[in-house]
Parts: C-alpha cells; structure tokens; sequence
C-alpha cells in the first residue's frame, strides 16, 4: 500500500463525528486512494442511531474497453464496451441534437452540436476509464472516408451528399482507433458474434435496410453505398403512388416499412371504405380510416381478420421480391428480419414473407420456412454489435494476448447452419492472415449443419470428446486431438454423436493462406 499522511479512519471518523449531532440518516463517502491496482472507497452509514462502516476495494483490471455510439434520428445511446471479456458494461441514453431540436439549417453546425453531445457523455460514462477505440453507427450509407451519403433522420434536407463524419469524430478522440459504420451492419455483426457468416440481414421498421455477410463480413461495395435496398423502385404502377423520405416514388420503403405499412393500409381502406368498414380492422378503427393506426392493424393481423391480413400481404409481397432476389443471386439461406414491425407481427409475419419469396422464385429444394426467421434484439443491439465490431479489428493487441480460454469465453447459443439444436460458440480472435477462431461447445446430439465457405477455408480442432465429420460427402469418426481440414468451396459438418459435450476450435483462414499445421488432418 502507499504511503499516506494518516490512516483512512482518522480522515473519516472525525468528520463523520461532527455530523452525527444533528442527523439521523445520513451517508458519508470518501474516497481515499489506494494502491496502483486498487482503488478503495470507505463509507460510513448513519440509520436512526445504527452506524456501519464499510469499504470497497475495486481491483483497476487494466481491460481493453471501447466507447460505442448508436446514434439515432431522435435519441443516441453511448455505451462502454469491454473489448476483453465481449460484453458491454454500462450504457445511457441522450437526445440526438438533430435538425429539428437545434433549429438549425446547416448540416456542419449541426455536426458540431452532434461531436459535443458525443464528446460529453462520452466522459461522463467512461470517467477514468482506459479507451482503446471509439465506434459510432449511424443510420446511413457510409463511405470507407466516412462520408455519410445521406442522413436525413438527423441531418434533415440540409444533409447534402458526403458530408464527413470521421474527421470530426477523429479530432475528439486523436489518439486512439475511431471507426463509422452503419447501424444495420453492426446489428449483423452480432449475429456474426452468434456464429452466421452467409446471411442477410433485414431490418423492417421505420424504414427497411438490409446488410449482406459474406464469410462473416458485410459487403457493401467500394464506396459503401451498399444495402440500401429502402431505395430500391418497385416500378409498378400501385407502389408509385407512394413516396419515400428521400422524395423517391415507389421506393420499397415507402410500401414496405412498418410505418408505410399503415400508408398501403390506409390507401386501402380509403379506396374501398365499404370493405374497410365491415371488417375487424375497420370497427377497431371506429369506421374511419384517419384512426387507424399500427397497433390496430397489427392487432387485426395477428387475430386473423382477413382485411388486415390481405393489407400486410399488399406490403410485404414487395419485401419478399427482394429476399427471393437475394437468394436467387448470392444462394443465401439464413436471411434475418428484425426491426420493429417485423417483431409486432411475429411469426405471422414471418411465414407470411417465406411463403411470398418461395412464389418469387424457382424450386431447387430449399426451405424458406427455414431460411427465413426473425430475431428480436435488444435494444443494445447496435452498441453491442458496434463493440464486437471493434474485437474484430484486434485493435491493442500484442502478441501475449493471444491465450483463449474456454472458461473466459463469452459464448452465445444458436443453430449453426440448419443444425438439429443449438450450440455455443465464441468469436474470440478476426486479425491479419487468419481470419478467425471460434471456440466452439456442442452438447451431445447438438450438430454444426453442412454448409460451404465460398472463399474461407477452415480447420477443426477436437479439443474434447467425440463425433461424426462430414467432409465432401464422406464421413468420418473424430476425437480428441484430431485437425479436420474443411477447404474452400468444400461441404462440411459435424455431428456429436457421443455422449458428453464436444469442444473444438475452428479456425479460418483466407483462401489463398497455405499453413502448415501438425496434427491428424482429414482431407
């Protein structure tokens, strides 16, 4: 311990003495300093005449951690996320300064009053924190420079095309890794964090946006202008009568989103108010088509009123064109919806779009009741993804910190590609000439579904138990200590069929990395 100029009770006592005479409750804390590595916080508590005295010493574990922004039209979140241990440990919630809370009319001065917001509550949550990074996800087509093509939700008309975010973003926080992405990539990132590498993923609220993961990495093109599929004309002659936010007619967000999901509704209704009237939908809403709101019209889906379901179908025929495209051209076969309105209709909801997109396309044997699924998150989402984001960058990292235990791993529990239930695995190292390790849990009768990397390819490791390996239509018994080669291109899986949990590693390397790894290996 330090040195100090008197104990910690001859600082506290006496002052604590003083106002013992005139109050009956009170609480005194002090904070007192303490060793390099502990910081220590006495506090004396007074309850009608009880006195206890208490201390807290609170280990300085000298973690990697990042402050997260999800930045929104109406509020931001600011989050500290521990990039060593994957979790994020604290977060709060501000209003977004935008256009129309700030009364201002140029999109620079409004990023000004953006960066202070940010910078302010940023301190305030991390206090003393050591930060390793800095991630803000904002909802709009971002460029690898950081421009933001477009951001009406914050920036308003005056968001003009490719205006900086980075640079500004940068100059608050000069001496560590500052990152921009987009609000649905990093919700895509969790899901990347779960295990999913070929997906879409498809957010259907205020508005509809879709991020594409290849090998467990979005792709949205050399300028980022990518997954805007919101913005996508329909070209027919019912979803140009609709326009869009960005003034667009007959954009799919203006026909398919949750919120133009009421303006299809409601256009319905309007042209046959006899119909509308005498329906389910049409008595909730009193008769009267200005009454009808979400709420009501999701209620009337999920109880069956053909009115209601027959106005969703009119909205969701156009999101399952898009998906039925997405499969025909990248063979996706896990596409998750998420988003607002997606959740409200639920599973209702989700058949309605695998049955749609299975009409938009030919029949080569897949299962969209299987490819298509909604996933409620938290609302922590982007702040959580934005962080995992971060551990991917392996920023900090020094060549010691390359231990991975299967104690310290923060594992998340999912169906990995089709399997028959759910395993665990762990992201805990995306850097360099290998593209990842996965440390992976699978209880007995648990599987890893066959499935092909296109670029990827991998190695598993049995670390503990037994099962079954399918590697390019043959199988093989594996144990403990074997090294299975998966090549690019190659279909593989694995079964447990033993009768204790299997653990692996898996690791990932590009296509065009040759190691040498010395081991039994299965090719």
């Amino acid at each position: 311990m330090r040195a100090r100029s008197m104990p910690w009770y001859e600082h506290v006592v006496p002052t604590f003495a003083t106002l013992l005479r005139h109050a009956t409750s009170i609480t005194y804390t002090a904070n007192i300093g303490g060793s390099d590595d502990i910081a220590q916080e006495t506090m004396v508590r007074l309850d009608r005449g009880k006195l206890s005295i208490g201390m807290d010493f609170t280990a300085m574990d000298h973690k990697e951690r990042c402050v997260v922004f999800d930045i929104g039209g109406i509020s931001t979140r600011i989050g500290l996320y521990n990039s060593t241990d994957c979790c994020l440990e604290r977060f709060h919630k501000v209003e977004t300064p935008n256009f129309i809370k700030t009364g201002q009319r140029d999109g620079h001065e409004i990023v000004n009053d953006l960066m202070k917001t940010l910078k302010k509550e940023a301190h305030a949550l991390a206090g003393n924190a050591k930060i390793s990074g800095i991630c803000a996800a904002m909802p709009a087509p971002l460029s690898p420079d950081g421009n933001a093509w477009h951001l009406p939700t914050v920036l308003g008309p005056y968001s003009g095309g490719g205006l900086n975010l980075l640079q500004p973003l940068r100059a608050l926080w000069p001496a560590v890794p500052v990152r921009l992405i987009n609000d649905v990539t990093v919700a895509g990132y969790l899901q990347v964090a779960k295990g999913s590498r070929d997906f879409a993923i498809v957010t259907v609220g205020s508005g509809i946006g879709v991020k594409v993961f290849l090998d467990g990495v979005p792709r949205v093109g050399p300028n980022g202008r990518g997954g805007e599929i919101g913005h996508l004309r329909m070209m027919d002659s019912f979803s140009e009568s609709f326009v869009c936010d960005c003034e667009g007619f007959g954009h799919l967000g203006s026909i398919a989103s949750g919120r133009e999901s009421l303006t299809v509704a409601r256009h319905m209704a309007a042209e046959n108010a006899g119909v509308f009237a005498a329906s389910r939908t049409g008595r909730l809403s009193g008769h009267q088509v200005e009454n009808l709101n979400n709420e009501i019209l999701v209620h009337a889906f999920l109880q069956g009123d053909p009115w209601a379901e027959h106005a969703v179908a009119a909205s969701a025929k156009y999101l399952a064109q898009v998906l039925a495209f997405l499969h025909v051209c990248l063979g996706l076969e896990e596409i998750v919806i998420v988003g607002g309105f997606a959740i409200a209709c639920g599973e209702k909801y989700r058949a309605l779009l695998a049955t749609l997109a299975d009409q938009y396309c030919w029949n080569l044997g897949q299962n969209w009741h299987s490819i298509v699924r909604i996933e409620k998150q938290p609302d922590t989402v982007a702040l959580e993804g934005a962080g995992y984001f971060m551990t991917t960058l392996d920023i900090g990292k020094s060549s010691t910190d390359r231990i991975f235990t299967f104690e310290d791993a923060q594992f998340h529990w999912s169906r990995a590609h089709n399997g028959a239930a759910d395993i665990a695995s762990a992201r805990v190292m995306r850097s360099g000439a290998i593209s990842w390790i996965d440390l992976v849990r699978l209880p007995a009768g648990s599987d890893i579904g066959p499935h092909t990397h296109s670029t990827d390819e991998e190695f598993y490791i049995v670390i503990e138990g037994r099962g079954t390996m399918m590697v390019k239509n043959s199988h093989y018994p594996v144990a403990a200590g074997d090294v299975i080669h998966n090549p690019s291109g190659g279909t593989h899986g694995l079964v447990n069929d033993g009768l204790k949990e299997m653990r692996l590693a898996v690791v990932g390397l590009p296509a065009s990395h040759r190691g040498e790894m010395a081991a039994t290996m299965i090719a």
